[in-house]
């Protein structure tokens, strides 16, 4: 049977596409601000792990309280090297994989087939930006632990069974990290991914009713695992003086 790629461009609701924008531009400045007012304290490289959960809202199922957002949750990981600007600013780039699964039974929306359940394969290929809220240097034991929050964007393939797309995906998070040795940081995180497709269940696909004013979701948990390979913090640089 032939596989049908596609790319999707589904729209998204405009007041949850406002407040992604208005996030990611807070950032972005919030970045500005740390660059041009800080003194750069980093320049460090790290080569890492992440392993976890991945978890879907959509169609097939809603958040109705806290304990469905880990419902039917499935194994999920990936890689990942970031570079520390300073000791509050950190980017990265990541690439994920895993599986999520729905059915119809945890649908507030009728569905046509009532047995109906899906398993997707995702794959992850995301940049992020990180805002630690304590002072933080992978390595150092001055800095032993912060909290932090992060943001970012990517791309994103998924398949099932004949049926592959792309489409991009926007996330938002917080997580807890901490120094191990002068190599070696670890961290748990939670992050939300808000799609431009509203068929990572597959509902559209099947010409069943949804809910077609709500894009789907995907989230990952999970914990990481990182190595400083290089280290820069102590070189001096003039540019980060300003």
């Amino acid at each position: 049977m032939t596989r049908q790629v596609i790319f999707m461009t589904y729209s998204a609701a405009p007041t949850m596409d406002v407040l992604l924008k208005k996030l990611l531009i807070t950032g972005i400045l919030s970045a500005c601000l740390f660059l041009y007012t800080t003194e750069a304290k980093g320049q460090i490289y790290e080569a890492g792990i992440l392993t976890g959960s991945s978890f879907y809202s959509g169609d097939l199922r809603q958040f109705m309280s806290p304990g469905d957002l880990f419902q039917d949750n499935r194994l999920a990981g990936g890689v990942m090297l970031r570079y520390s600007h300073n000791r509050h600013l950190a980017a990265r780039l990541t690439m994920l994989a895993g599986h999520i699964e729905g059915n119809q039974k945890n649908s507030r929306f009728i569905i046509d087939d009532l047995s109906y359940s899906f398993e997707t394969l995702l794959i992850e290929s995301s940049i992020q930006g990180e805002v630690n809220f304590l002072p933080f240097l992978p390595g150092n034991t001055d800095t032993r632990f912060t909290p932090y929050i992060f943001g970012g964007a990517g791309a994103l393939y998924y398949s099932r069974d004949d049926y592959d797309a792309f489409t991009a995906s926007y996330l938002l998070g917080t997580g807890f990290k901490l120094n191990l040795s002068s190599r070696l940081t670890t961290g748990i995180e939670w992050g939300m991914r808000r799609t431009r497709s509203d068929n990572l269940d597959y509902v559209i696909e099947k010409a069943m009713p949804g809910n077609p004013k709500r894009n789907d979701w995907y989230s990952f948990a999970g914990i990481s695992l990182s190595y400083k390979f290089l280290d820069r913090s102590q070189a001096v640089c003039p540019f980060h003086n300003y």
